[in-house]
């Protein structure tokens, strides 16, 4: 079952990367909303895109809100 969602959850992750670089392109879609949910999935499972993201996030302070507020909400969801 673990396996089960691990995969689902790097499928989302991705997912909602992909959709949020098509966002970036395009003006109809806001990207960096779906950019960054993607990207904290992604966290969940790799610790190399965990150490990148905390970087970026201490780089960018307007994001730190962001991030925490996500992390928090998302980590509630998935029970990580």
């Amino acid at each position: 079952m673990t396996y089960i969602k691990k995969f689902f959850l790097v499928l989302l992750g991705i997912s909602l990367v992909l959709v949020g670089l098509l966002g970036i392109a395009l003006p109809v879609v806001h990207g960096t909303i779906f950019l960054l949910l993607g990207v904290v999935l992604l966290s969940f499972e790799s610790v190399y895109i965990e150490r990148h993201l905390l970087s970026f996030v201490e780089k960018h302070p307007t994001l730190r809100h962001w991030h925490k507020k996500i992390d928090i909400t998302l980590r509630r969801w998935f029970n990580k």
